[in-house]
């Protein structure tokens, strides 16, 4: 292989699943550093991102950690949807044309129903925040997890201690000043992940709770703070 012809920027991702989960991704992410877009019935991801990325060694990890931030966004705009998976990487060639320099096995699960994150731009925005703030980008890579109590409480623990600047409590109270919910509401997520439901333990619960508490479930506690969360980003626009 000549020096000329060896794989380089610019980078393209063929992206595979359902076409209502990647037309939404379309409809986010249409112009900015970071773009979806359909062509001849095929998916792509570019990015002047990955585009950064000289040596086709380190594209993968970049890949994959760019797709992980965008797919923990897409879970805060839309919380259920079949999964999207990684076809190939192409790079294009001096001719023009793209060529394929591996596929790749990953699958990367964006889940949606209610959309979140509906204003002009900003889920491009949001992809950029989490990139540039290691806490962000944390945090939405552990929603991104199979939600359980233990993990929502760590993200919702997360999210009120920046809001509270260390203090949780400060931070329930900036989420009621705000207005993003109610103090009931907050009182019941918080005691609903700390001890669980009769089906699922809590953070700090031994024993599943026994029924008649009307705690939320998983699911309600999942959508109550991936709601909260898409306005702990919008607020940091």
């Amino acid at each position: 292989m000549s020096e000329s012809s060896k794989p380089g920027p610019p980078w393209r991702v063929h992206l595979q699943g359902s076409d209502a989960d990647l037309k939404d991704l379309t409809s986010c992410l249409r112009s900015g550093r970071t773009r979806v877009f359909q062509q001849d019935g095929v998916f792509f991801l570019e990015s002047e991102i990955l585009d950064e990325i000289r040596d086709p060694a380190a594209l993968p990890n970049g890949v994959r950690e760019l797709l992980q931030t965008i797919s923990s966004v897409a879970r805060v705009r839309r919380s259920i949807a079949k999964p999207i998976g990684i076809a190939n990487i192409r790079w294009k060639g001096l001719s023009g044309t793209w060529h394929r320099i591996l596929t790749a096995s990953d699958t990367l699960i964006v889940y949606g129903n209610t959309i979140s994150l509906t204003a002009s731009g900003i889920f491009q925005r949001c992809v950029e925040l989490a990139l540039e703030n290691d806490l962000v980008r944390g945090n939405l890579n552990d929603f991104l997890g199979e939600w359980d109590f233990p993990r929502l409480r760590r993200v919702g623990e997360t999210m009120l201690l920046d809001l509270g600047r260390g203090d949780i409590l400060k931070g329930v109270q900036e989420v009621v000043n705000r207005g993003w919910t109610s103090r009931t509401d907050c009182e019941l997520f918080w005691d609903t992940v700390n001890h669980g439901d009769p089906r699922s333990l809590g953070a700090h619960s031994k024993l599943r709770r026994a029924p008649g508490n009307n705690p939320m479930n998983v699911i309600q506690a999942g959508e109550f703070l991936r709601d909260l969360i898409a306005k702990w980003l919008e607020s940091k626009m």
